[in-house]
């Protein structure tokens, strides 16, 4: 049944291939796989930690991670000025719809480019560190570039746990005694979120502490 619904969209793409090359669905998918190759790298990196993978194999995926990271970068970029052109052409009648705020656009792009782009960009160069390098830990580079993104990291898990919380409270609010829907947003989303938003930093963290290897006993 699986493969009969694989083989079922496989025939749908190439009969509408436009469907494939839409802006909006190439944007996604690239955003997607820079997470994807990070994740990835992560995994690798572990392995290599524990002695199931060498470190080639995680200077490749570094340098995957770390051009997925160039691509959010101009993704990011890209939706601003997009964003940016939509709010301009706006006709004034419906501009009164919308608050004040909505066409900042220098605001948004300050935003942006402290909480998004420079992160993302201090990422690529943590990458590239363990592209470049054989054994980067304890590196002078990758302990100043994980501690500075530790401290973004844990700004950002700090907000998620903020909407996690609000998101909880407002399902309780309007909860109409569906067992299900309260094993999974008062459980399983909750604590996938949680660990998501501790996980990251505290690698970071284990990084940043991570000290030199000993010289060799002449």
């Amino acid at each position: 049944m699986a493969l009969g619904s694989l083989w079922s969209v496989v025939r749908a793409a190439t009969a509408y291939p436009r469907i494939l090359i839409k802006p909006e669905i190439v944007e996604f998918a690239l955003s997607v796989l820079s997470w994807v190759t990070l994740i990835l790298f992560l995994a690798v990196l572990y392995q290599e930690l524990t002695g199931r993978a060498s470190a080639s194999r995680r200077q490749d995926w570094a340098l995957a991670a770390a051009a997925g990271m160039a691509v959010r970068i101009g993704l990011t970029v890209q939706q601003l000025l997009a964003n940016a052109v939509t709010l301009r052409s706006l006709p004034p009648e419906m501009r009164a719809q919308f608050p004040a705020a909505t066409f900042d656009i220098p605001g948004q792009w300050e935003h942006t480019i402290f909480w998004s782009i420079l992160p993302d960009f201090i990422w690529a160069g943590f990458l590239l560190v363990f592209w470049r390098e054989v054994a980067p830990l304890g590196r002078a580079w990758t302990r100043r570039l994980a501690f500075v993104l530790c401290l973004f990291a844990a700004a950002q898990g700090v907000n998620d746990i903020r909407r996690i919380l609000s998101a909880v409270h407002q399902f309780l609010i309007g909860w109409a005694g569906d067992p299900m829907a309260a094993v999974w947003n008062l459980g399983i989303a909750p604590a996938v979120a949680l660990a998501a938003a501790t996980a990251l930093p505290f690698f970071l963290f284990s990084v940043w502490r991570t000290e030199p290897a000993p010289e060799p006993a002449q």
